[in-house]
């Protein structure tokens, strides 16, 4: 793996995993691209943004599958609170000699303020065959089902979401194994829920 600025490169036969907690916003915007540029190369990516009052996150996110037989999996999510924003573009390109690519783009935003807004763009780029390739968004206010559910579970509606705002992040949040990286993304989401209630 080498990684130059804002591209990582992963060689033939290596593995990547590339976590990328945004959890107070950012000024102006970051792009980051991940080749594939040998055969076999694989890349986990995951991404957390924890948006409170007008924090923004503009993100544009290229997983360039440039060999044959490349796998990328990304996962980013976000939860955001008052007039916070999220924008995530992100491009999975797969290159003429990258037959037998298989990837998967996955963007999807918890709105929990009227005022908050989220754009995730997934798209995919496909100059070959013999690929395996999908893409997935979703950006929307808590499920009112599920806060029903808890809450005929005996749960305060600020528990019940809570819990779904916890359960909502925990894919990505889990994956951050980096000491104190955990504990701290976890005291955000706390102060994100309880400014919330």
């Amino acid at each position: 793996m080498h990684d130059t600025s804002r591209v990582l490169t992963v060689g033939e036969g290596e593995s990547l995993t590339y976590l990328l907690p945004i959890i107070r916003g950012i000024e102006g915007g970051r792009t980051r691209e991940i080749r594939l540029e040998g055969a076999g190369a694989s890349v986990n990516i995951f991404g957390l943004f924890v948006g409170q009052d007008e924090a923004t996150l503009q993100l544009d996110l290229h997983i360039v599958h440039a060999a044959p037989n490349t796998t990328s999996r990304t996962l980013f999510k976000g939860a955001l609170d008052g007039k916070s924003r999220m924008d995530v573009n992100g491009v999975i390109h797969i290159g003429k000699t990258a037959v037998g690519a298989d990837a998967m783009l996955e963007e999807r935003a918890l709105l929990l303020s009227p005022d908050a807004s989220a754009s995730a763009i997934p798209s995919l780029e496909i100059n070959t065959d013999d690929v395996k390739c999908k893409h997935a968004a979703s950006a929307g206010p808590v499920d009112p089902e599920q806060l029903f559910y808890l809450r005929s579970r005996g749960l305060a509606e600020s528990q019940a979401e809570a819990l779904v705002v916890r359960g909502f992040l925990d894919p990505v949040l889990r994956r951050l194994d980096t000491p104190g990286w955990r504990e701290s993304v976890g005291q955000v989401i706390d102060e994100l829920i309880a400014a919330h209630a």
